[in-house]
């Protein structure tokens, strides 16, 4: 049985997250072990072990070799089997049944006695046509009642359904569980697991070898995260690159170690133009926790809209040759002011004058300058 080194406790590049152990065609049980084990001791907080994802004897034989206090049972496949001889065998830490199952004896059993060495969760992955997320959410928990905690890991449209699930969320932080899910599968909610981060009881990586959902952090973005202590309670102050495109921005790589000193995670989100089109972008990201931004295409003529609209106040960093009615930069003060700017002008001109100092014998007396790409 893997036993968590004393020595290691400090080592918490994963502290937080959960793995969920699949078997791929060039590996076996024994090196999937050994690759928990350095998890471990890196601070994972769950290995869940799913019964659609192993047979019965692969999940016993892993269970009987991982801490007690580490497994997480996920009960998802319909089967005749004695399930309730599968929970006592296992003996999970946590145990997440999947509500797409159905009303079964085993989910009236879970309901009716919830033993102590045992959290139950009763976890829900589909939404429910017709019905607002919302709706949808509240249906849940007057369903089942505490202690039973909940877990939504549902498809999400835009960021107003995202505000709706965190919403639910924060009605009962220990209990309510929302893993947004991009509907779209463009993987555009992961800044919201991240900037959450270990404050969810369960906040999964993806698995490298075959990602499923593009929602979920990779390591490297979870280590970088978590070099950034998690504050005490909600919101959770935060950076961002808003744009659409992101994935290709090098803006939280360049800004991270400064943000890090001021308690501040550097996210990328995704946004598209026609989301713009509410009013309820900028309000959502600040309940989140937003603080400051990079703005880049095509959100740029939309950031100095929002903050005239807002009231807030637009700073001028470039001269009056430049183009108006657009900017790269927002900040949001201690008071909630917001301020905006762009620095595309006299960054450009900064860099051209460079350039000019640089190679100079290779431009000549009369040098031009054009600029392809990015908006520019």
């Amino acid at each position: 049985m893997i036993e968590k080194a004393p020595t290691l406790r400090g080592a918490t590049v994963l502290g937080g997250a959960t793995v969920t152990i699949r078997l791929h065609a060039d590996s076996d049980l024994d090196a999937v072990l050994r690759r928990i084990e350095r998890q471990l001791r890196s601070g994972l907080r769950f290995i869940e072990l799913r019964d659609d994802l192993l047979d019965d004897e692969q999940l016993l034989w892993l269970a009987a070799r991982l801490p007690s206090d580490q497994r997480l049972l996920s009960l998802r496949r319909r089967s005749n089997r004695d399930t309730l001889a599968l929970i006592e065998s296992v003996r999970p830490a946590l145990l997440d049944y999947a509500l797409e199952l159905g009303r079964t004896p085993i989910l009236d059993a879970l309901c009716t006695s919830i033993e102590p060495h045992r959290h139950v969760i009763l976890s829900t992955h589909t939404r429910t046509p017709q019905e607002s997320l919302t709706a949808q959410l509240d249906r849940l928990s007057q369903a089942y009642p505490s202690p039973l905690l909940l877990k939504a890991a549902l498809p999400i449209q835009s960021l107003a359904e995202l505000w709706e699930g965190h919403l639910w969320h924060l009605q009962s932080p220990q209990r309510h569980l929302i893993l947004p899910i991009s509907a779209d599968g463009s993987g555009r909610f992961r800044f919201y697991r991240l900037l959450q981060g270990e404050s969810l009881l369960l906040n999964f990586l993806r698995d490298e070898d075959a990602p499923l959902i593009p929602d979920q952090p990779t390591w490297e973005e979870w280590k970088t995260r978590h070099a950034v202590p998690m504050p005490q309670k909600p919101p959770i102050p935060f950076a961002a690159i808003l744009g659409d495109p992101v994935e290709h921005s090098r803006t939280p790589a360049h800004h991270q170690d400064f943000f890090a000193k001021l308690g501040m995670p550097v996210l990328k989100i995704k946004i598209p133009e026609e989301e713009t089109r509410s009013s309820a972008v900028l309000p959502i990201l600040r309940g989140l926790g937003l603080r400051a931004a990079a703005v880049t295409s095509p959100l740029k003529p939309w950031l100095y809209q929002v903050i005239r609209e807002s009231g807030g106040r637009w700073e001028s960093a470039s001269s009056d040759s430049d183009e108006a009615g657009a900017g790269n930069t927002l900040a949001v003060t201690p008071l909630g002011t917001l301020i905006g700017t762009s620095t595309d002008g006299v960054g450009l001109r900064t860099a051209w004058q460079s350039v000019l100092r640089q190679h100079a014998p290779l431009l000549g007396p009369d040098p031009r300058l054009a600029v392809f790409g990015g908006g520019g």
